[in-house]
């Protein structure tokens, strides 16, 4: 008899504990909840957020002239760095290949961990040529000739971008689809008429067995498509 009166006497207790604790418990499917589950899922699992687009213009652009030379230096002897497109041997070229939209060597290599659609999206945003020129190259690699093209005719014409005439040159050389040797020339001519004096200076490396009525051909096609495309367009290498 006890303990049947303790248990009536404790029952209505028990029974209003149960229902404030169910009136404290959030509910799943409020705004709060889930915006407080969303927090802990993206701390648990930082992955999950989307990485910003890479900013490959934007690290050079802020360099001191120095610094800027040395991510540009050559390591090879001196005729390997005459030939070498890429390299600069005082801050002037350096800046010059910044501004030309030619990468750093450690940034070729870098962009490679990148996805195409993230470069493109980095170009994108920045509208650096440096930016442009690695998605082209990101393009290439996956072989999508005609697109890498298309990007390359833009960057030259729209931002004056000597290094996608470098690109532009190599898919003519090399694309299966493309393949076009005396357009190939015409191209890298290009590149030195717009100012690049290492593609002058490389014409006869790079083409070894062109006879002297292709290398014309190629001087001559180069000057229309400067005429059509950057008429005015002069930017003379340090």
């Amino acid at each position: 008899m006890v303990a049947e009166r303790k248990i009536t006497v404790l029952l209505p207790w028990l029974l209003l504990s149960l229902l404030s604790l169910a009136a404290c418990k959030p509910d799943a499917s409020s705004p709060a909840t889930v915006a407080h589950a969303e927090n802990e899922g993206q701390q648990a699992h930082p992955a999950h957020v989307s990485a910003a687009a890479p900013r490959f213009g934007a690290e050079l652009a802020g360099l001191p002239p120095i610094a800027l030379q040395q991510r540009y230096a050559c390591s090879g002897d001196a005729t390997a760095c005459d030939q070498n497109v890429v390299a600069a041997r005082s801050p002037d070229e350096a800046e010059w290949l910044l501004e030309r939209g030619y990468p750093a060597p450690d940034q070729m290599q870098a962009a490679r961990s990148f996805s195409t659609d993230r470069l493109k999206r980095a170009a994108e945003d920045s509208s650096h040529p440096v930016d442009q020129s690695l998605y082209i190259q990101a393009l290439l690699r996956e072989g999508r000739h005609r697109e890498a093209l298309a990007e390359a005719m833009e960057g030259y014409v729209g931002a004056g971008n000597l290094y996608a005439l470098h690109l532009a040159s190599d898919i003519y050389l090399k694309s299966e689809a493309l393949k076009n040797l005396p357009e190939s020339m015409a191209y890298y001519r290009l590149a030195a008429l717009s100012g690049d004096r290492k593609a002058e200076a490389d014409m006869a490396l790079r083409y070894p067995w062109a006879s002297p009525p292709e290398i014309a051909y190629a001087d001559q096609r180069a000057t229309h498509l400067k005429q059509q495309m950057q008429p005015d367009g002069q930017w003379p290498r340090p």
